[in-house]
Order: structure tokens, then sequence, then C-alpha cells
């Protein structure tokens, strides 16, 4: 993998690429959009898997304020609801121009998911096919969360989540921060996946990546409401979709399956793709790293005659 860094308007965007000593003819780019504050360091078991695999060439975005990307001030509290969706989308827009990237697959996961079928709405004319990982933001809330929001407790959470700042606590920690991140890493991952050099290794680069400051601490109460429902759902335009369409989720994930079940079943059957649900799995990209690769290699063959 080589790190290649691209200048957009006084911002370099980071992205890890993977591609096989000879891709194969007709098998489109897959183009991979990591969730909230995460970066490529997450996918390093996915990235040469699916490209040696697959034939493709892989790219991972670090979104601009995470990862190695730079971290310029944006104040999204400030913004339209649909305007923060445009501006992520223009950044993915910028890098997959820079890369000259005319066609791809393109691949989002937790926030990343909705950002890449945001991005699948407004440039369907550049996405081959669409993979939410754990995507995020597709149901509409709940009753109960209006009900919630109106008691004194639902109005501090929201005054909490309003002003959450992960990075903040991260770089408040100090010399402790490291050990935040290396427990985080335990709870998030499901039980012996990792060796101790990978486990350590995550654990800096997550601390490392969340303590820098971030532009994109402000964007998660933009995106969404407390306990992550969307302010837009994905729900009330999915029907939209002109792309192939495909999910996969682990079993024990935060995201629920059954609302990208309900989502497909809106768009035509051709473009209908499958539920993948694998087992025991939270943090699909690592613990079920080779039913992802497999389930997206599979797509990247099918979508490119293969």
């Amino acid at each position: 993998m080589d790190l290649a860094k691209k200048n957009w308007f006084h911002v370099v965007a980071a992205a890890w690429r993977a591609g096989p000593a000879e891709p194969t003819a007709g098998v489109p780019p897959l183009v991979v959009v990591p969730g909230f504050l995460a970066g490529a360091g997450w996918f390093w078991r996915n990235l040469g898997p699916i490209a040696r695999e697959s034939g493709s060439t892989v790219f991972v975005m670090d979104c601009i304020g995470a990862g190695l990307s730079s971290r310029p001030r944006r104040n999204f509290k400030a913004m339209r609801k649909e305007d923060v969706e445009d501006v992520l989308c223009a950044d993915l827009e910028r890098f997959v121009k820079a890369l000259r990237l005319d066609r791809f697959v393109l691949a989002g996961h937790s926030l990343g998911g909705l950002i890449s079928a945001n991005y699948a709405l407004r440039y369907p004319h550049r996405v081959v096919s669409l993979i939410g990982l754990s995507s995020a933001g597709l149901p509409e809330s709940p009753p109960t969360l209006d009900r919630l929001l109106s008691t004194w407790e639902g109005k501090l959470l929201k005054v909490l989540w309003d002003n959450l700042r992960p990075g903040s606590v991260a770089r408040a920690m100090g010399p402790w921060g490291p050990a935040m991140a290396t427990r985080y890493s335990q709870r998030r991952l499901r039980k012996g996946q990792l060796t101790e050099e990978e486990r350590e290794a995550l654990a800096e680069y997550l601390f490392h990546t969340t303590a820098a400051p971030s532009s994109l601490d402000g964007v998660l109460s933009s995106v969404f409401q407390p306990l992550a429902w969307a302010h837009r759902p994905l729900k009330w335009r999915f029907s939209e979709l002109r792309v192939r369409a495909d999910f996969i989720y682990g079993e024990s994930d935060w995201m629920r399956w059954e609302h990208s079940a309900e989502l497909l079943d809106t768009l035509p059957a051709e473009l209908r793709g499958e539920v993948t649900v694998t087992e025991g799995a939270h943090h699909v990209m690592i613990d079920a790293a080779d039913e992802v690769n497999e389930r997206i290699v599979q797509i990247l063959q099918e979508v490119g005659g293969g």
C-alpha cells in the first residue's frame, strides 16, 4: 500500500491504495469511506485481500477532518442539515476526481455509509454499485425519541449530545488517553480477533487520530439526533437511488440490518442487492474480515461482469 496525497483548496486528503499486480479488465475500482472519526487503518484486513482476489484497485479515503487528512476549521452546527450532507459529498467528489476515477464501486462504513448513499444519490453516473457496511442513518426516529427528549433527562441528553466532542475527551485524558483507546478497542472488537501486537497498534492509531484537533467533531450532532437517529434518514429518499445497493452488517452490530432490508424493498428488482449478516460480528471489517472480503469480491466481480 502506498500513501497518495492530493491538494485541494488548501487541504490534503490521504488515501490508502491497494492494487493487484495485474488489475482484471472490467472490474471497477473500489472506493471505501470510513465511519465517524475513523481512518483507513481500520481496514488493514480488507484492502490487500479484496484487491488480490477481485483484481480491483481499492482506495480508502480518510475523510477531511479524520485519519491522516487535513483538519480545516468547519462550523457544521451553523449549516442546514442538507448543506452538511452537500459538504461531505463534495469532499468525496473532489477525492475521486483527484484520483481520476470516473466509475467505481462505493462502500461506506457507519457514517461513511450514509455519506456514500447520499453521494450515490447525487452522482449516480459515477457509482457502479453501492455497498453499505453497518450503514448508519437509515430509519426514521421512533416516537419514543420525541417523548424522551421532552423529559428533563432527554433535554440533558440533547445538551450533552449537541456538545459531544470525542477528540476533546481524548485530549483531556492526557497520559491516560492511550489506555482509554486500548479499552475501547477491546470492547469494540470480538474477543480473540487480534494479536497483542495488532491490538497495541490499533489502539495507538485510534488514540492519535482521535486526539488530533478535528473539523469532524461537530458533524455528529449535525447529522444525527441523540442516540444516533438521523435528522434526515435515508428512508426519505432511498427509493430515488438508481444504482445497485447491497448491505453488510454484523449480527451484534450497533446498527440493525433489518432497516437496510426495508430500504432495499423500495428499489426496482434489478437494483436490489442483498443484506449479508455476519454471525457474531460487531465491527464487521475486523470481526468478520474474511466474510466481508469474500462478499465484496463477489459484488465487484458481479458488477464487473466476472
